[in-house]
């Protein structure tokens, strides 16, 4: 399976990094903006470009209908520089569920995972997603069908890019114990991590919110 992230620049990189800070503290406005301008630094990153769309789409689904537009665009150059990057598959997955078109998404992938490892594990993705949509819970304990299937997929997006997000920091500490010479810091894997840590925790806090645990 094809994995790495691409090289992002210093200036691009400490755009992400003040973009997640900013997401963190609540203010995704400035995190967008961020984003914004570190992709028109580094244009063929489809790290950025699925992090934007991220963005974008969250917005869209707030309430900023108009910006569906942008976060399809986004979705699509991500796609078209990184087709084989689990990152962007996984982000895919959990937009398109939202949608309702899991089925598709299962077509596809089950046609093209001969011989490609990255598309089989979308697949089980797709069936894992499919499960989650399948939960019963007891109806006094939950909101209305619409919201709970929301707070369901963030719920699922949330585990999946924080299981990500671990496995990269392992990754990243057996490198440091065998090779004196690894850092940390300036490294994709890093940016990686980082950019997956602050999507889990926005898609927790959205589980929250969409679960009704925590006020809009």
């Amino acid at each position: 399976m094809h994995c790495g992230h691409p090289v992002v620049g210093a200036e691009a990189s400490k755009l992400l990094i003040e973009a997640a800070d900013m997401a963190i503290v609540g203010q995704h406005e400035i995190s967008l903006r961020k984003i914004q301008q570190a992709v028109k630094l580094e244009e063929k990153s489809w790290l950025l470009r699925l992090k934007l769309g991220i963005l974008y789409d969250a917005k869209a689904s707030s309430g900023e209908v108009a910006l569906q537009r942008l976060a399809d665009r986004e979705f699509s150059e991500a796609m078209r520089l990184g087709p084989l990057e689990r990152e962007v598959h996984a982000a895919r997955i959990e937009r398109i569920s939202r949608r309702g078109g899991l089925e598709l998404l299962r077509a596809e992938y089950t046609e093209k995972q001969v011989g490609q490892p990255i598309f089989a594990e979308c697949l089980r993705m797709v069936e894992a997603m499919e499960k989650a949509a399948k939960l019963t819970i007891p109806q006094e304990s939950i909101p209305p069908p619409a919201e709970n299937y929301r707070a369901k997929m963030f719920l699922v997006a949330s585990l999946l890019t924080g299981v990500g997000t671990f496995g990269m920091m392992i990754k990243m500490i057996v490198k440091s114990q065998n090779d004196a010479e690894y850092v940390f810091v300036g490294r994709g894997d890093f940016w990686a991590s980082l950019v997956c840590l602050t999507g889990t925790m926005i898609l927790g806090l959205e589980f929250l919110r969409a679960s009704g645990k925590l006020k809009k």
